[in-house]
This record gives structure tokens, sequence and C-alpha cells, in this order.
């Protein structure tokens, strides 16, 4: 009788190592690296200043935000809060007077967010409780009912506290985003801040 162990590159059911590995360099491949080389080689070739290196640069995140929409064939929170994000950017820029004011008023979006969701959280509405019931119930009003009446005290609380947590967490991290916006060059902004992420 031969004992097999399970190979280290596929755990059974268990943590992929080589796989968180091989998403998170993806991730910051796609919102880090691309937007800063494309930011690089484009801003020679506009007026100093000009946002339109930047709004060319935010493709790559909506293109990543597609692929990982396409290949979970469902929305959870954190695709929710990375597309309002997006959209903050994209409008902030094209109202922006400047790249630099750009980046700093793109470095709030997380204030803003997180805002909301500490608010949600503190008049017992805890954003993320939505969210995990339009994923679990969907359009599908059984599941829908059956969510609520699984939605007792405890968890309304559980909810209202990882809520607030992760809003604490963006509005800090926003704060962080900021100091880059204002002390780094915006292609290196562009590199820098999602490793801060």
């Amino acid at each position: 009788m031969t004992n097999q162990s399970p190979s280290p590159s596929a755990p059974a059911g268990g943590f992929d190592r080589s796989a968180a590995l091989k998403s998170i360099g993806q991730s910051l491949a796609i919102n880090a690296l691309c937007p800063f080389l494309l930011y690089r080689i484009l801003e020679p070739h506009f007026p100093l200043n000009s946002l339109m290196p930047l709004l060319y640069a935010t493709i790559f995140p909506v293109i990543g935000l597609t692929l990982s929409l396409v290949r979970k064939r469902t929305v959870d929170a954190i695709g929710i809060i990375v597309m309002v994000g997006l959209a903050l950017h994209i409008v902030v820029t094209l109202l922006a007077p400047n790249v630099g004011v750009a980046l700093v008023i793109r470095s709030l979006d997380g204030a803003v967010i997180g805002l909301a969701l500490v608010i949600s959280a503190l008049i017992g509405r805890p954003i993320l409780l939505l969210v995990a019931k339009q994923v679990v119930a969907g359009a599908n009003s059984e599941r829908a009912a059956s969510f609520n009446r699984m939605n007792d005290k405890e968890r309304v609380r559980g909810f209202s506290t990882i809520t607030l947590v992760w809003g604490i967490g963006l509005m800090a991290m926003s704060g962080l985003h900021l100091v880059l916006a204002l002390k780094l060059a915006p292609a290196e902004f562009l590199l820098v801040s999602p490793l801060a992420s």
C-alpha cells in the first residue's frame, strides 16, 4: 500500500499558493505596471499636465475588471466597489483642470466609498449585507425571503462590523493615496498606488 501525498502545486481543497501568487501578479500587472508604462509612453506626446495619458491609462483597470466579471460570471461586493471607483476616476479625469488635480481628487474615491460604508454600518443598514443578499438571492423571491428570515440581529451586527472595518480601511488607504498623489509624479503614482492598496 503506497501513501500518495497531494501535489504541492494543486492541494485538494486547500490554499494554492502558486495560483494566489499568479493572481496577485496578474492584478499588479494590469492595475499598476500597464497603466504606468502606457502613461510614460503617451506623456511626451501630449501637452504638459494633459489629462489624456491618465485617461488612456485607466483602460487597463477597466479591462481587468471586465475580465474578472466574465470569469466569475457574477458581481461581488469588491467588484461593485471597484466599478464605482473606476467610474469616479473616469469622471474626475474628464472634469479636472490638470493631471495633478485629477490624481488628488481620484485619491479621495476610497474616502467617499469608505464613508458610505461607515454610515451604512452606523445606521444599522450595512451595505455588505445588502450585497450579500443580492449575491445569494439574485432575482429569486424565495431565496430572498429565506435570506430575510435568516437575517437576525446577530447577522446584522456581524455585517455591520465587517462593513465598518472595511469602510475605515478604505478611508485610511485613501489618505495614503492622497499623500502619494501630492508627493509623486503622475507615472510613479500610477505604479505605486495599486501596491499600497
